[in-house]
């Protein structure tokens, strides 16, 4: 079996673009707001998952490394402002929920059929599909933050 994920930039593409959630509606769209939130997730969730194996992991993300966690927390907070804290938990759960998924099945779906070698598949993992995904959704958030605004604005209408 050759490593973790081939099937990877499909299936998170497909959950970054076309999640489906069946929340029901509180006076804004909490299906859009959580589609918004999941990528802030997914940085953290990968993240952890290869630092956690690797910690050096986070000094090749270079000057991003520390920003992870802060771009998590930034996201969760625009996405939410001005929202009941019952809302707010809503989103993030499912959010959180979500993104946990996505890094869980695709971990499932690459386990190497020897033990040995889940270590350096995860490794390679990390380093070929996780680290730019990471790299990507930071810089597509920076580099589209006023189209980011403008659908959060929209989904709490």
């Amino acid at each position: 079996m050759r490593f973790l994920y081939k099937a990877n930039p499909i299936s998170l593409a497909a959950v970054l673009i076309c999640s489906n959630f069946t929340l029901s509606a509180i006076a804004s769209d909490l299906e859009s707001l959580v589609r918004l939130l999941v990528p802030a997730f997914l940085a953290q969730n990968l993240t952890l998952v290869c630092a956690t194996e690797r910690p050096e992991f986070l000094a090749e993300l270079s000057e991003k490394s520390s920003l992870v966690n802060s771009f998590a927390d930034h996201v969760k907070a625009e996405v939410t402002m001005g929202m009941s804290e019952n809302e707010a938990k809503e989103i993030r759960i499912v959010a959180a929920n979500t993104a946990r998924d996505e890094v869980l099945r695709n971990l499932n779906a690459a386990k190497p059929e020897k033990a040995d070698t889940r270590l350096e598949e995860l490794n390679n993992w990390c380093r070929s599909r996780a680290k730019p995904l990471i790299l990507e959704i930071i810089s597509v958030h920076q580099t589209k933050h006023a189209e980011f605004e403008r659908k959060v604005v929209e989904a709490k209408r």
